[in-house]
């Protein structure tokens, strides 16, 4: 049997040895300090740009008057279409909860993604300001930090699944001019997370 082993691995040009290889265990070095700084920054771009980031605005149709003037759509698209699609198109859009939860580092390939475990393995690696350890600063904004994730994916699905306003396509004139604040428990939620990273980045820097 190890025989015809040997040979099936052998042929699919995978060495042995590579199979008998535990996965390299997680290390927390200048690249994950990177990344939590990169997630560090998206989550405050997402405050500082929240209504704009929270709509999708993929949906749009041709504008009634321009459909019986041939010439007028072509002279819109050739002054603004290439760049502006409002120029021949009445656009609509809709409120989208899902960037939260991507900038938050719920989804894979996001800098903050598994943020909490790479705060405990540098915890465990000792790269955390001693200080920070002692006065139990940097466990109780880990803490926060998972809290406050939680409550914000929390908050963004509740919406997405029965909050009317996340449902309703709106033309972008209308949206805009609403002034209601799309899921205030996500951003308070948010705000409360980018609090605690920053407690957690200082004590990481310090280190």
């Amino acid at each position: 049997v190890g025989g015809v082993l040997a040979t099936v691995l052998a042929a699919a040009g995978a060495p042995l040895a590579s199979w008998a290889k535990p996965p390299p265990e997680a290390v927390y070095d200048a690249e994950s300090l990177r990344r939590l700084e990169k997630g560090r920054t998206q989550i405050a771009y997402l405050l500082g740009h929240w209504e704009e980031l929270t709509e999708d605005c993929r949906y749009g149709e041709v504008k009634k008057g321009l459909l019986s003037n041939k010439t007028a759509v072509l002279e819109a698209a050739g002054e603004l279409g290439t760049f502006d699609k409002s120029a021949t198109m009445d656009v609509y859009c809709k409120k989208d909860a899902g960037v939260i939860r991507r900038v938050l580092g719920l989804e894979k390939d996001a800098p903050l993604y598994r943020a909490d475990n790479t705060m405990r393995l540098a915890l465990k690696s000792g790269e955390v300001d001693e200080n920070a350890v002692e006065d139990g600063s940097y466990l109780a904004a880990l803490e926060l930090w998972t809290q406050a994730v939680a409550a914000a994916d929390s908050a963004a699905y509740a919406g997405k699944m029965s909050d009317i306003s996340t449902m309703q396509i709106q033309t972008k004139m209308a949206l805009e001019a609403s002034k209601e604040i799309f899921l205030p428990e996500a951003k308070a939620a948010t705000e409360r997370a980018l609090g605690a990273l920053d407690v957690l980045l200082q004590a990481l820097r310090n280190a």
